[in-house]
Parts: C-alpha cells; sequence; structure tokens
C-alpha cells in the first residue's frame, strides 16, 4: 500500500541503513509529517559519501615540455553512462610565467586523445579499485572546443588552486567533453584534481 510522502530514491534510504546498522525494510519509508530526526545529507563529510553513493577519485597529469607545441588535457563522460561527475578541486601548475589556460566544452562524441590517464579510488568500500567512469586523456596541440566557460593565468610553478567554493565545482554530464588547454608552448604542464561519481536518480535526469 502506498504511503504518504512516500520516499521513491532508494540510495537515502540505503545510506541510513547502512549508517546506523538498521536490518529489514527501510528505515525512512515515508517523511515525517511533523518534526523528526535528521541527517544532513551532502555536508556529512568524506567518509559519509560512499553511504550516500558516491565513488570517490584523483588523478595527477603531467604533458610537455615539447618544442612548438600546446597542452591539451581531456575528460569525458560517455554518453549513455547515466553517471554523473562533480569535479571538487582541481588544481592547475605550469613552468612558464603567466601561462593561459582555457576549459572548453562540447556535448558531441568525441575520441581519447593519445595518452590516457588512470584514476585511483579515494575510497575502496565501494569496490572501484581504479574504474571510474571519467575517461582522462591529453596530448600536444590539440584544439580546443568553440565553447569555452572558463580560463585561468597561472603563476609561474605556483599550484593554483581553481576551485575554492563548492559553487566553483562544475559538472560533467553524459555525454560531455572538457579540455583543458594551454596558449604558451614548450612549457610543462600539471594538474592534480579530485572528482566524485553516481548514478543518476529517474527524476534528475530530464530537469
Amino acid at each position: 500500500m502506498a504511503r504518504f510522502n512516500e520516499i521513491l530514491v532508494g540510495r537515502f534510504n540505503r545510506a541510513l541503513q547502512k549508517y546506523t546498522a538498521i536490518k529489514g525494510g527501510p528505515p525512512a519509508a515515508q517523511l515525517a509529517t511533523e518534526i523528526g530526526s535528521q541527517f544532513q545529507f551532502n555536508q556529512m563529510g568524506m567518509d559519509f559519501r560512499a553511504l550516500e553513493g558516491w565513488n570517490t577519485f584523483w588523478a595527477f597529469l603531467s604533458q610537455g615540455p615539447t618544442a612548438g607545441q600546446t597542452n591539451t588535457f581531456q575528460f569525458r563522460n560517455p554518453a549513455g553512462s547515466n553517471i554523473v561527475v562533480v569535479m571538487e578541486s582541481f588544481s592547475i601548475t605550469d613552468n612558464v610565467a603567466a601561462q593561459l589556460l582555457t576549459l572548453s566544452q562540447i556535448r558531441t562524441p568525441q575520441a581519447e586523445l593519445t595518452n590516457t590517464g588512470v584514476a585511483t579510488t579515494r575510497d575502496t568500500r565501494t569496490g572501484f579499485i581504479g574504474g571510474a567512469t571519467l575517461l582522462l586523456s591529453f596530448f600536444t596541440n590539440i584544439a580546443a572546443f568553440a565553447i569555452t566557460p572558463q580560463a585561468w593565468v597561472v603563476p609561474q610553478t605556483t599550484m593554483l588552486e581553481t576551485i575554492v567554493h563548492e559553487d566553483q565545482q562544475w559538472l560533467i554530464l553524459p555525454g560531455d567533453t572538457f579540455r583543458l588547454t594551454s596558449f604558451v608552448v614548450n612549457s610543462t604542464t600539471r594538474i592534480a584534481f579530485r572528482w566524485r561519481e553516481r548514478f543518476l536518480e529517474d527524476s534528475e535526469r530530464t530537469l
């Protein structure tokens, strides 16, 4: 029988069930009509991410120097993956002064660049030992896409953290490809970044 204010997103109940070691059926099958006890989802810290259904990863990539060539890094979420990727932290360094790097985006199918990167899981409880959905690749002299939502000027040999507030995190949805492209040739560009992934719920695929 249907319940009043029934909860239909299973991962929240699953998180409550794991966190409180409750056995049996869903511990919060419906929303309370009055005041009830609460867990503040998405605010509980890194250790709670896995219980919320998130898989978390990090990676480090380096490209260059190559004479007369720029550096490009690509981040692709395959179409049909049904995975949302949230870039949580994105740090850049370059060995030339005032290197300009642009972040460009496209929503048409793309192939990986010549060199591929490896993701490392940040929480082995999820069972993902490098099995990230986000595909990482990099190479030289690859053009940026036409849509460029972000750009940064990186101080020489100084690590620039580009995400300092949660509102600056960026989404990579199924079918999205982003490229980080340098402008000054013959430089060494290095990036260190962290992201999280989870399945999209039915209710959020089309808002």
